[in-house]
């Protein structure tokens, strides 16, 4: 065989030999998946916000972030699963705020105060008072959305607040009906008024102002006030 006919057999071989696949490690591949639905995550949080439950549609979710409807269902069942997702993203910071503070020190209602305005902060948030604005709007085409908000928002930071209560014994004396309580006027009385304002107005101004220091201050004293007691023994 002369060296012609060689190198032409030899190409020959090299187009019939199959692609070697380079397999990807299982952890690159989660990491791919995880940031996959990050991404999918804020496009349908503004598509929501933008257009509403009942506008938005899968077609516009994958015109505006790229892939498939199959792709969009492999990390989110449906649109109620995928509205779920949407409220946590909105409200993730509610369980740092209430669980950012460890072991009991210093000075309670000084921490009661910063759990105040850290609450506020995420409730007077822009995209909270849209995604609040719309599930008042629609809830009553579409139930199922008032449920979610209120299990992923209030719910949890009302669990949040008491949860809080008990680990730093703000009130050793009570039992939990009335941990329960307090912690409901807690939150009522941190948030009710300046939601409401911000729900009737401009979705921004009170978030960062030294109005809402002022209001977690106040509900903070307030608190303590009617509700702190000291334990078995202890000063009156």
């Amino acid at each position: 065989m002369d060296r012609a006919t060689q190198q032409k057999f030899a190409t020959k071989q090299t187009q019939r030999r199959p692609a070697v696949r380079v397999a990807r490690r299982p952890q690159t591949r989660l990491a791919d998946s995880r940031n996959r639905r990050e991404a999918i995550l804020k496009v349908a949080t503004r598509l929501f916000l933008e257009e509403g439950y009942g506008a938005a549609t899968t077609n516009e979710l994958v015109a505006r972030v790229g892939g498939s409807k199959s792709t969009i269902y492999s990390h989110f069942e449906n649109k109620e699963k995928l509205f779920g997702a949407v409220v946590d993203h909105v409200l993730a910071q509610l369980k740092a705020a209430t669980g950012r503070f460890g072991a009991p020190c210093g000075d309670v209602q000084q921490q009661l105060c910063a759990l105040g305005e850290g609450l506020l902060e995420i409730v007077l948030s822009k995209d909270h008072i849209a995604l609040a604005r719309m599930v008042i709007g629609e809830s009553h085409r579409f139930p199922e959305i008032g449920a979610i908000y209120h299990e992923h928002g209030p719910v949890l930071a009302q669990e949040g607040v008491v949860t809080f209560l008990l680990e730093h014994q703000v009130m050793p004396m009570a039992g939990t009906a009335e941990v329960d309580e307090a912690a409901e006027w807690f939150t009522g009385r941190l948030i009710h008024r300046a939601f409401i304002r911000a729900l009737c107005g401009p979705a921004t101004g009170l978030q960062h102002s030294d109005e809402a220091a002022r209001i977690a201050r106040e509900t903070a004293e307030s608190f303590i006030r009617y509700f702190a007691r000291p334990a078995a023994g202890g000063a009156k």
